[in-house]
């Protein structure tokens, strides 16, 4: 499947720029691999939700940032990004909630926006990396804009896709209920591999390492001090999520927190770091079971 990149830009601030770049990417990644414009949303949709969903489908987000993007004011003279609703700040809310590739293009000098500067869903902006695209040099830009798009879609591939849905949070909680009530009642867990046969089977993980029990059926070997940080993660999960959802659904994390993903549907929200490691650990989970 090709990979996807979302192109956002404010109107009154880069249309022109994010226009010509649109136009640019198309030639190397194909017109039907962008999404640009939200006068393309069809009638009577909502939409909050509907760019939530292009977002959750792109595997590369371009922020274009021109020289009035952090102060442009609507028609009652408020900033713009202070407004929740505001269709530029839903867009890179979801983005950096999603934790994909995020390139900031700075538009004819327009410079960095810094984290204090921004509402808290979209502070980690600035931690992103920004490319300058000038008009006058405008190919030479656009060139090295394109490349860099291609290489690091080369090395990711195409994001894995998310579900949100509002019915998770009940089969989390009743996931996490049905486990402790299982364990007071038999003192021990079947494990069933996810996602392959869906036979129920014995194991056991190598001296040293203990179930990491995420979910019930969590086949993962990890140290007792990860255990214990999943069960801490797991039991305040609801406090690293924005009240009411966000931009990416019910189960929008608190700027600075991702998705775990130490499966799939895992909508508890833990810092970055702490992904990453739920990532090396999954990788390692054949090598620490016993056999």
């Amino acid at each position: 499947m090709a990979s996807k990149i979302f192109i956002s830009y404010r109107r009154d601030d880069s249309a022109a720029m994010a226009g010509r770049l649109h136009d640019r990417l198309a030639e190397k990644f194909g017109e039907a691999n962008l999404f640009i414009d939200v006068d393309n949303m069809p009638a009577g949709a909502d939409f909050v939700k509907y760019l939530s969903k292009q977002v959750e489908s792109c595997d590369l987000f371009l922020c274009t940032v021109g020289p009035n993007w952090l102060n442009a004011k609507d028609e009652d003279g408020k900033r713009r990004l202070d407004q929740p609703d505001d269709y530029v700040r839903v867009e890179i809310a979801a983005a950096l909630n999603r934790d994909i590739p995020v390139i900031l293009v700075l538009i004819d000098g327009a410079r960095m926006p810094k984290a204090r500067e921004l509402p808290e869903d979209i502070a980690a902006l600035p931690r992103r990396n920004a490319v300058e695209v000038r008009s006058s040099h405008f190919r030479g830009d656009a060139d090295d804009l394109t490349h860099k798009i291609g290489e690091i879609l080369k090395e990711k591939g195409p994001a894995p896709r998310r579900l949100v849905l509002p019915i998770v949070g009940v089969l989390l909680a009743l996931m996490f209920g049905w486990v402790g009530l299982y364990r007071a009642q038999k003192g021990s867990l079947p494990w069933i591999h996810s996602g392959t046969t869906g036979q129920t089977e014995t194991a056991a993980c190598k001296s040293g390492f203990v179930w990491r029990e995420a979910r019930a059926d969590d086949l993962v070997c990890v140290t007792s001090e990860s255990r214990a940080r999943v069960a801490e993660e797991n039991r305040t999960a609801s406090s690293r999520i924005q009240p009411g959802g966000g931009a990416s659904g019910p189960f929008t994390c608190l700027s600075g927190f991702v998705w775990r993903e130490a499966f799939q549907g895992d909508f508890v929200c833990v810092t970055p770091e702490v992904r990453t490691l739920v990532r090396e650990e999954n990788q390692q989970a054949a090598t620490r079971r016993v056999q």
